[in-house]
Order: C-alpha cells, then sequence, then structure tokens
C-alpha cells in the first residue's frame, strides 16, 4: 500500500516549496509507490538499486547523471523507513545539481585555463630568458673571439720574440720569434718543447721563473739569461713571463728581447772606459770634474795624479769639497772666479798661480772649462792643472 493521503500532500508541497526535484518512495523491493511528477520524465533505473541497499538500515548518497530528455544530474538521497525494527520501504529525496554541476565545470574549465595560462607564461618567460642568455653567451664569445684575434694580431705584430705555452709546448711564436731562434716557420717552432729554446747552462733559472709566474699569478722577470737557436747557438737574452688565459687554458706569455748587441756595446763601453781611465791615470797632469757647491767645490771624478797631489786616492776625493781636501779658501775663491768667467766666455780659462802646501809654495799651470749642467742643475767644469814648480826652477837657473 502507498502512503496515506495527507502523507502525499506533504510530500507534494514539499517538492513544490524548496529545490527539492521530485520525491519518491519505494518498497522493500524496489517498487514505486509514490512518486512526484516531476520525477515522471526521469527514468527510475535507481529504485531497484536503491532497494538492494534499504538493508543497511542508513541514509544512502549518490548522483546519477541523466541524458535525456535533457542532460541533468540529480542528487539522490535514499532514507529507509523501518516499521517494527523492519524495513518497510524507503524515501527517495532528488536533489536537481545541474547547474551546481555546471558552475563547477565552467570552474574546473576556468581553472585548468588559468594554469594553462600560468604554465604558458612560466614556460615562455624559460624560453625568452634561455634565448637571451644564449644571445649574450653568443656575443660574449663573439667578443671574446675577436679580443683574442686583435691580441693575436698585435702580438704578430710585436717587435720583441713573443712565446704562449702550457710550460710544456709552445703554442703561438710570432714572426720576431721565428727569426730569433732560427725556425723555418711559425708551425716549425710551435712543434718544439720549451726545453729545447732554454739554454742548459740557465734552464733551472728559467724553469723556476716560468712556475713562480704560474703559481703566483704575476709577472716574473729574469735579466742575462742564455737561451739558445734550434741549431744550438747560444745568446744572451732578458725575458718576461706573463700568466695569460689561451684558449681556455691558463698559459705563459714569454716577452724575449735578445741583448746581444747591448751586450757587445756595454762591453765595448767597458773597454774604452778602461782604455780611457788608463789615458786619464797615466798622465802627469791632474784632471778631474768639478761642480760649484755653495761657494765651494765638489769633486765628481779626479785622476791619480790629483789624488797623489792630495795625498789620498781617487775614491777618498769623490764627493768631497775642495775645503774638505784642505784646499784653502783663497785658492778656492780664485779658481771658482776662473770658472765663472769660463762659463760666461764660453771657452776654457787658462791659469798660473801660486798654491800653498805643507811642503811650501808650489806653481800650478791649468785651464778650466764650462761642460753643462750637471742633474742636480749646479754648473759642472772641467779641470786639468799641472805642477810646474820645478820647470820655472830650471828655467830661472839657466837665464842665470
Amino acid at each position: 500500500h502507498g502512503p496515506p493521503p495527507d502523507v502525499l500532500a506533504r510530500l507534494s508541497q514539499l517538492v513544490r516549496t524548496t529545490n527539492i526535484a521530485g520525491v519518491r518512495v519505494i518498497d522493500p523491493n524496489g517498487s514505486i509507490m509514490f512518486e512526484s511528477r516531476a520525477l515522471w520524465r526521469w527514468p527510475s533505473s535507481a529504485s531497484p538499486v536503491y532497494a538492494a541497499r534499504l538493508a543497511t538500515g542508513g541514509p544512502t548518497t549518490t548522483v546519477i547523471h541523466i541524458d535525456a530528455p535533457a542532460p541533468r544530474v540529480l542528487g539522490c538521497v535514499l532514507v529507509p523507513v523501518l516499521r517494527n525494527g523492519r524495513v518497510a520501504g524507503g524515501l527517495e529525496v532528488h536533489l536537481d545539481l545541474t547547474g551546481r554541476a555546471d558552475l563547477l565545470s565552467r570552474l574546473e574549465t576556468y581553472g585548468y585555463l588559468g594554469i594553462g595560462g600560468f604554465l604558458l607564461l612560466v614556460f615562455g618567460a624559460i624560453f625568452f630568458t634561455i634565448r637571451r642568455h644564449d644571445r649574450e653567451n653568443r656575443h660574449l664569445v663573439s667578443a671574446l673571439q675577436l679580443a683574442q684575434n686583435r691580441d693575436k694580431l698585435i702580438l704578430d705584430n710585436a717587435a720583441g720574440a713573443i712565446l704562449v705555452h702550457d710550460n710544456e709546448t709552445i703554442l703561438y711564436a710570432n714572426d720576431a720569434a721565428v727569426r730569433l731562434f732560427g725556425a723555418e716557420n711559425a708551425e716549425d717552432l710551435m712543434r718544439r718543447g720549451v726545453r729545447d729554446i732554454a739554454h742548459q747552462d740557465d734552464f733551472v733559472d728559467i724553469t723556476q721563473a716560468r712556475r713562480r709566474a704560474l703559481l703566483t699569478g704575476s709577472a716574473a722577470y729574469l735579466q742575462g739569461r742564455q737561451c739558445r737557436t734550434l741549431d744550438g747557438r747560444g745568446f744572451p737574452v732578458d725575458a718576461a713571463f706573463v700568466p695569460i688565459e689561451w684558449d681556455g687554458r691558463t698559459c705563459l706569455l714569454e716577452d724575449i728581447r735578445d741583448v746581444s748587441e747591448r751586450q757587445n756595446a756595454s762591453e765595448a763601453l767597458r773597454e774604452s772606459e778602461a782604455t780611457l781611465r788608463s789615458f786619464y791615470n797615466s798622465l802627469d797632469m791632474m784632471m778631474g770634474i768639478v761642480e760649484l757647491l755653495d761657494g765651494d767645490l765638489l769633486h765628481i771624478s779626479d785622476n791619480e795624479a790629483s789624488a797623489r797631489f792630495f795625498h789620498t786616492t781617487t775614491n777618498a776625493m769623490q764627493l768631497r769639497t775642495a775645503r774638505e781636501l784642505g784646499v784653502p779658501a783663497a785658492n778656492v775663491a780664485r779658481t771658482i772666479s776662473y770658472m765663472v768667467a769660463a762659463k760666461e766666455a764660453g771657452s776654457p780659462i787658462h791659469y798660473q798661480h801660486e798654491y800653498q802646501t805643507d811642503e811650501g809654495s808650489r806653481i800650478l799651470s791649468g785651464a778650466v772649462a764650462y761642460i753643462g749642467q750637471a742633474a742636480s742643475g749646479r754648473d759642472r767644469f772641467s779641470y786639468v792643472v799641472r805642477d810646474v814648480t820645478k820647470t820655472l826652477q830650471v828655467e830661472t837657473e839657466l837665464e842665470d
């Protein structure tokens, strides 16, 4: 039997006044005993399913998707009805969730679109960042290659011999290095090791300088060491060892200068100076160079004849004043007057005067000449003096 008329009326009123889509009453077997008019359009296949769940004795909920006559989403709640402790039937309450489902679907769609847009922005930002870094890297590599090409061009045209090596193998050699070491071309020199160009007598010093430059990261220098050509001929060099980056590796750049001509010139100069010094000291005339210093004469260089006259040595006279050497003030003043006159005349001034010494009066005959200003800014003069005391005595005796 179905529900009483008053119960049916109350159920119909509940459907009309709430958002409930409809109600249905089933017996324990799932047969429909009552359903509201709105449910007539929808299938009742859920009721037999619910009948099997009545035995649980508790409410059961589910969601039903209906495709015809129009797509709908129903939320169904089954409430068992008990009589004398036994299940006498059930009340199905159907809620129309189509609007909420559509809202949830739209929200889900919007969510997917938002996530997709966010991911698109993220991947776009990553892509553009990678592109920018790639472009910057290409520009950096291009700049490095340009700089390296420019550096090689500078090294190619350097006047000195330039080598680049990794402390074992020569990686670069300019034309000056090819000529200096007697190679056929740069490739011929680059096949060699750095041991092949260092003279055995100075190999240890050169190797230590290279290691020191690599360890400290700063330049090292050597002077007067021996290198050798590829045919074994030794020659003196000055060398600088500078750590550089070459093709992504830490290497050494060596600037090598052949100083053979300089050493030959120095040796020739030393020989010339020795010859001049020998001539300078072999004369019996007093000779030297002095500077005017605050009303006195500062001795710069004097020969051995001058040193003997003052009873001292040439080294002891150097950078000492005439008064410190015991020259009387009157003689100093008189000699300075000759020097001032020589500077004004632009030619040597000759003189002869008497000079008092511990051994008695001496007659000195000499000449002074202005030779320019020293680095100190003081006037510099040369002098040549001869003791003519005995000569004058002989001449006097001959006249008598």
